[in-house]
């Protein structure tokens, strides 16, 4: 509950600051068919999925960023609805892809294709921290290593919440994910939709300098890896995929901070996101 109260609270943030203003590096243009993009006029919006990176975080993943992870898991989708009204498509509300999920007993890593050795009875290794937060794994992190490019379904569980997060977890980062297309098969036949709008985000880094005294100020520096596939649901095939990167940097006094590191990661979320969607809009519009 109190984790749901936060992402409350992280929206309002967003609402009042606006998006990260340090947020965005050029994006990367994947893919683009301009073609197929001319055919779309309404888009549903999928769930949004996280990555861990062992070759990143080593072993267990901080804390820290597991929250913030969370947050911009439950509140992008919505944001990005936002971020599309008025653009090129007609966006299906988010809760709708969410409900076309369910409804196909399909959780949103299922959408791409992973690695799994076993099951959530047994999973293949079960990681825990010093707080009793737990993190299971499909495939062992040996085996990740020996095949960096796979990707296999992660569960994280807070010692102190009711919540477990689901998503994918790979030795390396960004490793090139493809797409479970029997999947998006299923979910297609939910959804009154021309393609669907899958969202990752493969990295977070999060970095605090300065230790307050004296009154002087911390300085923290927060950045987001996303990547956005536009996906066609009459036959599968990708019509636009792009990456990019937002950070944000800010100085603060302790007594200001709030609950700083999930703000800040929601910002640069959301900012990267903005940007993405302008290019996706202009993809479907200039012709380039």
């Amino acid at each position: 509950m109190k984790a749901v109260l936060g992402v409350n609270c992280f929206l309002l943030t967003f609402v009042l600051l606006g998006p990260c203003a340090n947020a965005a590096d050029q994006v990367e243009v994947l893919k683009r068919d301009v073609e197929g993009l001319s055919k779309v006029k309404t888009v549903a919006v999928l769930p949004v999925i996280v990555q861990l990176s062992f070759e990143h975080d080593s072993h267990f993943p901080d804390g820290n960023r597991m929250t913030s992870r969370l947050a911009i898991a439950t509140g992008l989708p919505a944001m990005i609805e936002q971020q599309m009204k008025g653009g090129k498509f007609v966006v299906i509300p988010a809760e709708a892809g969410a409900l076309a999920l369910k409804e196909s007993n399909i959780d949103p890593t299922e959408l791409y294709s992973a690695h799994a050795n076993t099951t959530w009875d047994s999973p293949a290794e079960m990681l825990r921290n010093k707080s009793k937060d737990e993190l299971a794994l499909l495939t062992s992190q040996a085996d990740l290593k020996k095949s960096p490019d796979d990707l296999t379904p992660f569960q994280y569980k807070w010692h102190n919440l009711p919540a477990t997060m689901t998503g994918l977890a790979s030795f390396k980062m960004d490793p090139n994910a493809s797409l479970n297309v029997e999947k998006l098969r299923a979910v297609a036949s939910k959804l009154d939709a021309d393609a669907v709008l899958l969202v990752r985000v493969t990295d977070l880094d999060m970095h605090q300098s300065g230790n307050g005294s004296i009154g002087l100020p911390f300085h923290f520096r927060s950045r987001v890896n996303m990547q956005f596939t536009l996906v066609s649901l009459k036959d599968g095939t990708i019509l636009w995929q792009a990456r990019a990167a937002g950070t944000k940097s800010e100085h603060a006094r302790p007594r200001s901070l709030g609950s700083p590191q999930d703000r800040r990661a929601m910002e640069c979320a959301a900012g990267t996101s903005e940007v993405l969607i302008n290019d996706l809009n202009g993809a479907g519009a200039s012709g380039k």
